[in-house]
């Protein structure tokens, strides 16, 4: 399956070194203190329909190619398959989808705004270290969003990768397969009027997920633990104090030191992290103040 991640990796453009997680004072908090990050059901996202978005954009990169575009009778055979496998009710299987998302931008006025309303934080992770823990996990993959409304080169690779495997795999392997490249495809996938983000996700597919559960208002919003628990890691993370009040920035910037130093010696990791903190620097004031 590795030689399918790399076809789905969408690692044209230069990759950041840095990935950043905006979240609130207790999100933060929770990060640190469980080291681990929480990957959301991806229909319980503020804009659930993104996911149909892939995939649709997959279907009609299909039903609009002339067969004659097949390179050969293994690729038609399999277009076909994969053209059938979406037009069921449910082309995705039993699988359910979780995502983290992270930006390449760790100090964006727009996500703070967004995420941070009564001043928040973002935390950023080195994006090799991010990729390397994410690989240790079953269907577990880091990928950069695509905001494109042009998916044939995706078609093509994802085509000729399952062509080759046609061969030599029974039907019900080749399906289950394809389901889960299917929701990885989808899952990357978002409207390009929100390019913007340069948004990262942590991608998580399972038919027999772990769930846990937390509450957003009248919801009891589905998520996956991702462990964080790896000392590299936490050598050079990143935590940029959001937009609040100027008066509480100095506070804020020392309790973040204080927190850091406690709870990375409690795990016996190292505190070096603790000279990347730094305000936001933004004139921007939230509703709260502290």
């Amino acid at each position: 399956m590795q030689a399918i991640e790399d076809l789905m990796h969408m690692g044209a453009n230069e990759e950041p070194t840095h990935l950043y997680h905006y979240t609130t004072a207790e999100g933060l908090k929770g990060i640190v203190e469980k080291q681990e990050l929480w990957a959301t059901d991806i229909f319980y996202l503020n804009d659930w329909t993104e996911f149909y978005r892939g995939r649709d954009e997959f279907k009609r990169e299909l039903e609009e190619r002339p067969t004659s575009t097949w390179k050969c009778t293994s690729e038609k055979r399999v277009a076909q398959a994969v053209s059938d496998l979406l037009q069921k009710p449910n082309p995705l299987g039993n699988n359910r989808v979780f995502v983290c998302s992270f930006s390449e931008k760790g100090n964006d006025l727009s996500q703070w705004r967004a995420y941070c309303q009564d001043g928040g934080y973002s935390i950023g992770f080195r994006r090799d270290q991010l990729e390397q823990l994410a690989n240790r996990e079953n269907n577990c993959n880091l990928r950069r969003c695509d905001y494109s409304d042009d998916c044939a080169h995706h078609v093509d690779r994802l085509l000729r990768f399952l062509s080759r495997k046609a061969g030599c795999e029974d039907p019900d392997t080749s399906v289950r397969a394809t389901e889960l490249l299917l929701c990885k495809f989808a899952a990357q996938y978002k409207d390009p009027r929100f390019n913007d983000e340069q948004e990262w996700r942590l991608i998580f597919v399972s038919s027999e997920p772990k769930l846990k559960f937390r509450t957003r208002g009248a919801f009891l919003v589905p998520y996956v633990r991702f462990t964080l628990k790896d000392p590299a890691l936490w050598r050079d993370v990143h935590v940029r104090v959001g937009p609040c009040l100027r008066e509480t920035d100095e506070l804020r910037v020392q309790s973040i030191k204080m927190f850091l130093q406690s709870e990375l010696k409690r795990h016996g990791l190292p505190a070096t992290c603790r000279k990347n903190v730094e305000v936001s620097g933004i004139p921007y004031r939230t509703g709260m103040g502290g």
